[in-house]
């Protein structure tokens, strides 16, 4: 299962959103990812591991509005081939 975590607040919440990805971590996870509303758009940071390691320090990011995703394995991953799945983000 997915896990899915977003903020909005004041101050910059991008490193906020990066521990409360690290404490979603689950055993089969093999993604992880921020999206963050800034002033050129979205920015969206992503790859395959787990948060901690494609995170291991504060996001290069600034935002007040941010979504972090978990994505773990399943059964349709085939060993040798990596598949990194994302969500879309639609702003009206």
């Amino acid at each position: 299962m997915c896990r899915v975590l977003g903020i909005i607040g004041n101050d910059d919440i991008v490193g906020i959103l990066a521990l409360g990805l690290y404490a979603q971590i689950y055993a089969g996870d093999h993604s992880a990812g921020i999206a963050a509303v800034t002033d050129g758009g979205i920015l969206v940071e992503k790859a395959l591991g787990k948060a901690i390691d494609v995170f291991p320090g504060h996001p290069d990011m600034q935002s007040k509005v941010a979504i972090g995703h978990n994505g773990c394995t399943t059964s349709e991953l085939q060993p040798n081939r990596s598949r990194l799945s994302f969500y879309r983000l639609t702003m009206v």
